[in-house]
């Protein structure tokens, strides 16, 4: 079975406004990817939701991974930054097999990052928005 990992999040940079939400998806040793929502609260308590997750398909991966060749985004350098004091950082690390890229970001997204981005909600979500609440 081919080694397989996805985690994906997103922050906010705005470090001086509460009630800030982030999105995190990870993927398991089961198969599932499960989504997480962070929260920041104004009395600067953090908590982290479970929203839900979903189990993708051999042929989901497959086509995650054609969208990754595709946009070469197994060749991206380890940072894509752009001198922008507000905006949002990311993080991505994807494992497929042998390859495998870790990047992070703030404001500034190598070419085919949306691409990608968007290949990442169809795994996480599938064609139909799959994404099981639990």
């Amino acid at each position: 079975m081919m080694k397989r990992f996805l985690r994906y999040r997103t922050r906010p940079n705005w470090g001086h406004i509460f009630d800030l939400v982030d999105d995190e998806y990870r993927s398991y040793a089961d198969g599932t990817i499960r989504r997480f929502r962070h929260r920041r609260h104004p009395d600067g308590s953090k908590t982290r939701e479970f929203v839900g997750s979903r189990k993708p398909t051999n042929a989901d991966w497959a086509a995650f991974y054609q969208v990754m060749d595709r946009y070469e985004a197994w060749c991206w350098t380890t940072e894509s930054f752009l001198p922008v004091m507000d905006g949002n950082s990311w993080s991505l690390r994807v494992v497929g097999g042998d390859r495998e890229v870790r990047i992070t970001g703030g404001f500034g997204f190598p070419p085919g990052f949306i691409e990608v981005s968007d290949a990442i909600h169809t795994l996480v979500h599938g064609t139909e928005g799959q994404l099981l609440e639990e």
